[in-house]
This record gives C-alpha cells, structure tokens and sequence, in this order.
C-alpha cells in the first residue's frame, strides 16, 4: 500500500510522489495519510503529545515547522500522526523530507527534526531518525542521525558519513518484520537519479542489525506508533528554518 507523498517547494507548486488512494485528508487503512500542503488536514492527522520547553510544532501550509521562542536546556514537541496504523508482522518505510538550517554557535546546542516509532504497549522503547545540527569536536555539522532506544535508554547510535548533508535531506526509515530490523537511509548530494545512502541498522529483537541492537520483546501482534518532532537544547529557533515538508508511508 502507498500512502501519498506530497511536497511543498518555494515555487507553492505541489508534486505528488506516490498515487494517492482517497480523497480528502485520510480514511481507511489502505489510505492512512496526511496532506501538508492543507492546513485543516493536518490539524486532524497531527494530534500534540509530548512537549517541554519552548519547543512548537507549528502547523502551516506545505509544512510542520518547529519554532522556540524562550530556548531552556531542553525544547521538543512530538506530534503523533495518528492515521498511521502499524504493525509489528508489517514492512513499511516511513519516508519525509526534512529542513534544518538552525546554527549551533557552541557545543552546548543542537536543533533535530525528524521521526520516532514507538512500541505502543511499551513507549520506553523507539527508534528514531532526525536531521540534526550540532558542533562536532568544535565544527558544525548536518548529519542524519539514527538511533535505537530500550528502557528509555539509548542502546546505539550512528549519523551519516557525509557531516555536512544538505539544509532539505530526504530520509527513509524501514522496518524488515521478519528480521525485526530498522534501517535508515538518505538521499544522496548531487546524484542525478534517487541514490539511497546507508545510515544504519538496528536490530530490536536482540539480532540483526549491523550498528546495534536492542530487545523490545515486542509481539507480531503490537502496535507501532509513528511521531515527527522538534527537538533542541539552548538555541532559537526561527520560523522556517526547521520543518517538515513533506511525508509518506509504504506498506507491504
């Protein structure tokens, strides 16, 4: 099943990258999506769950923007996009288009933006997928980063090898149901057709995964949760800068 994928660009022209099934925001399950470019639509996909701080996913036209005003050591918000409905015995890949051009001045900030999914019968567990800015022994980087989460507590990590990604990098993050494996990949600079770069892999059943693993002892029968968020520590963050602008999911 394809969900539909729609971009918002600076021209307000709208392209569409997968057949969408339904129309209007979303329906049923072979039709579990969200239209950024329509305001309304997203208010009912998006539904605020976890926030701290100053930190705002801001619903507009062609994109979720995160914005902090008042930044504390601390910022997020995680939107759940509640038509989403995934199971453990499902391959699917969540693919989005995300922006990042915040500048960290020092070592003590950060600004992410980015996926998480969730075990739903155990939210200590997730795995998440962000294009993040930071200062990397002194130098600013824009990597996409990837990491596994058990207990609440991270397991691994990793971040692409190329640490100066572009300000809009599309990234997908699938999950192989037999193997119980997530990967996460990115587009490529400069590739004239759509090159996939390897990120990493985690394995959530104690094996599999090429950069860690971690054991959720999660069933075939369980729930996934999907949110995108906006994370940071001590910095501004200024309208457009971080976003969301465009999101899909595939299932098979």
């Amino acid at each position: 099943m394809i969900q539909s994928f729609i971009k918002f660009s600076p021209n307000n022209s709208l392209i569409l990258l997968a057949t969408a099934l339904c129309i209007g925001s979303f329906s049923a399950l072979s039709a579990q999506v969200a239209h950024l470019a329509d305001v309304n639509a997203s208010r009912k996909a998006f539904k605020p769950s976890f926030e701290s701080g100053d930190g705002t996913l801001v619903i507009k036209e062609g994109s979720l923007s995160y914005n902090v005003e008042d930044p504390t050591e601390k910022d997020f918000q995680y939107l759940l996009f509640q038509p989403a409905r995934l199971r453990a015995s499902q391959d699917f890949t969540i693919t989005g288009t995300f922006k990042n051009d915040a500048i960290p001045e020092s070592s003590k900030e950060l600004a992410s933006i980015g996926i998480e999914v969730y075990q739903a019968t155990d939210l200590r567990n997730r795995m998440a997928a962000t294009l993040s800015v930071a200062r990397l022994k002194g130098f600013f980087s824009r990597t996409v980063f990837a990491q596994v989460v058990e207990g609440s507590e991270p397991v691994d990590s990793t971040y692409s090898s190329d640490l100066r990604v572009p300000i809009e990098t599309t990234f997908k993050l699938s999950f192989d149901s037999g193997k119980k494996v997530f990967s996460v990949f990115y587009v490529r600079d400069g590739s004239e057709a759509t090159e996939w770069e390897s990120v990493g892999s985690f394995g959530i059943n104690g094996n599999g995964g090429a950069d860690g693993n971690a054991r959720w002892r999660m069933k075939n029968t369980e729930k996934l949760l999907v949110y995108v968020y906006g994370y940071s520590e001590n910095m501004q963050i200024f309208d457009n800068d971080v976003e969301v602008t465009a999101l899909s999911i595939e299932i098979d």
